[in-house]
């Protein structure tokens, strides 16, 4: 082999492992992420989060879920890159026209290298009307014990009501009602 060739090979190399680790961290070995049931130790962990755990978001304004006043919070765990997590927005904005401020919706950002800049554009373009941790080193996205994005936890007055980790839309009857019947 040419040895000029060889730094341009090992460039393309290291690329194609890097991609293929990036896929199987995000999204296993499929292509899709399996739907996750929850289960009661997780649930727990989830809720003590929320009991306890503080942070600050993309504009400064500090984050204590269980300070919200709202009944529902819902936790949206997203990327700019993931093609699921963008298409899940258009039913999170639904969802949120439908209650109004009977749900916060906070969503937890873990693009890696993302500037300020490119995601005050990003949320413009897509008008998002949520706002969002950023967690490039995906340290909230591990305490929750996560390995796939989109995911959304949605809590009710501090309780789990709800999980998902696929593509789901979260204007369907199933969800709706649920969160009717718990505001009554």
């Amino acid at each position: 082999m040419n040895s000029k060739k060889l730094p341009l090979m090992a460039g393309i190399g290291f690329f194609v492992i890097s991609a293929i680790a990036v896929k199987l961290i995000f999204f296993g070995t499929s292509l899709n992420a399996k739907p996750f049931v929850l289960g009661s130790a997780q649930k727990a962990h989830y809720e003590n989060i929320f009991t306890k755990e503080k942070y600050e978001l993309a504009n400064g304004e500090k984050v204590e879920f269980l300070k919200y006043k709202e009944p529902f919070v819902m936790i949206n765990f997203w990327a700019t890159w993931c093609v699921p997590c963008l298409k899940k927005f258009k039913s999170i904005k639904k969802l949120q026209k439908k209650f109004g401020d009977k749900i916060k919706v906070i969503g937890v950002n873990v693009d890696q290298e993302l500037s300020d800049k490119k995601y005050q554009a990003f949320i413009k373009k897509n008008k998002l009307d949520f706002k969002s941790i950023k967690d490039p080193e995906s340290k909230i996205l591990s305490k929750f014990h996560l390995a796939h994005i989109p995911a959304v936890i949605l809590y009710h007055k501090g309780k789990v009501i709800h999980f998902s980790n696929d593509q789901k839309s979260y204007n369907h009857d199933k969800i709706v009602t649920q969160i009717s019947s718990l505001l009554k």
